[in-house]
């Protein structure tokens, strides 16, 4: 009931609404039976849902899609700091379950790359706002990290969240990026992962550099120059691009088998023709493009 609840709200609303149902819901009730006679909003404050940081959970216009479950997040952790952080980061990942499929992804992301880090600011900063730890790990302010516009195809917005999160870490060895970015393409729903792992494989390194010499670059900016975001990303959608290897290989062939193709030579063309022919090689290459 309470999660239909939350659909009646505005859009910005309805996203940190089913995620404070899913982590304080059943909390909540019980609560709620054992005292009949205290006051609604007596019963939200409790739950931090009222008071002070009221203002804090109203998204701003500026600010990404995951500022305000973010700043839930936060106010939670807060509350069960005692506990281990294996605890804290299973429950910020299965409020994540509870967001729009769109944001549930991004949202994982970000737990799984600094959700560790925010913990540990947050035993050491208690006193700072909600709002004011989620700007430092840069899912609220003034960004548009993971703004969602119709034309945009399903990575756009694990791109964009990737980009934005990733600037900090860029003095770190490629190596140790790659492998952060195909960490985080698990995080994406079942069947864009192997595209994710795909794209990371062949292009990570040019996306680093990319990066390293756009530091200035909106993460929308840089994620519609790598095809991930704006029309291009529709266009993309329309041809499966391991169907289409497939199709190229024929018998014999499944996508592991292609992953592994792609694991080996990357973007080493001689590679594939050596590993598949020529004609394979050419038509494999286009499926990509």
């Amino acid at each position: 009931m309470l999660m239909s609840g939350c659909n009646a709200l505005p859009e910005q609303l309805q996203a940190p609404c089913k995620m404070a149902v899913t982590l304080v819901g059943g909390q909540m009730i019980a609560y709620i039976r054992s005292h009949l006679r205290e006051s609604p909003r007596q019963i939200c404050a409790r739950f931090r849902l009222c008071g002070a940081s009221v203002e804090e959970a109203v998204e701003v216009k500026q600010d990404t899609p995951l500022c305000a479950p973010c700043q839930l997040g936060v106010q939670l952790v807060k509350d069960y700091i005692s506990k281990p952080d294996e605890e804290l980061l299973a429950m910020l990942l299965r409020g994540c379950d509870a967001l729009p499929e769109q944001l549930a992804a991004p949202c994982k992301m970000a737990v799984t790359l600094v959700g560790g880090q925010m913990i540990a600011f947050i035993r050491n900063n208690l006193r700072e706002s909600p709002r004011a730890i989620c700007a430092r790990f840069r899912l609220c302010g003034a960004s548009d990290a993971v703004a969602i516009k119709k034309q945009d195809g399903p990575l756009c917005t694990p791109c964009q969240l990737a980009v934005n999160l990733v600037k900090d870490y860029l003095t770190k060895p490629d190596e140790e990026l790659l492998r952060l970015f195909l960490n985080l393409c698990e995080n994406l729903p079942e069947q864009f992962q192997a595209y994710c792992k795909m794209a990371v494989t062949v292009g990570g390194k040019q996306v680093l550099d990319l990066l390293r010499a756009n530091l200035r670059g909106t993460p929308r900016e840089l994620c519609s120059r790598l095809g991930a975001c704006g029309r291009s990303a529709i266009a993309a959608r329309k041809v499966n691009p391991f169907r289409c290897a497939l199709k190229c290989l024929g018998e014999g062939w499944n996508i592991q088998k292609v992953m592994a193709l792609i694991q080996k030579c990357k973007r080493d063309k001689a590679c594939y023709v050596k590993e598949i022919g020529k004609d394979k090689a050419e038509c494999v290459f286009s499926c990509f493009q």
